[in-house]
């Protein structure tokens, strides 16, 4: 899935959290998350609720005309 400019989700291995840069701010899901791609779902999930729309890579929409 494509993710918006300067969106970023970090595993926390030692805390077991996820940390969401998302539209300039910085989210904390304190968890526990088991593993990382739990986490990624978990912040992918986040950012949903917030307004993102993913859609996958072969989907983009060209502007250039």
């Amino acid at each position: 899935m494509t993710y918006e400019p300067g969106m970023q989700i970090i595993f926390d291995v030692v805390g077991k959290r996820a940390m969401i840069i998302f539209r300039g701010s910085l989210i904390d899901l304190p968890g526990p998350f088991s593993t990382q791609s739990e986490a990624v779902f978990a912040g992918e999930q986040k950012c949903r609720e917030l307004g993102w729309m993913a859609r996958a890579n072969n989907n983009k929409i060209d502007v250039q005309k």
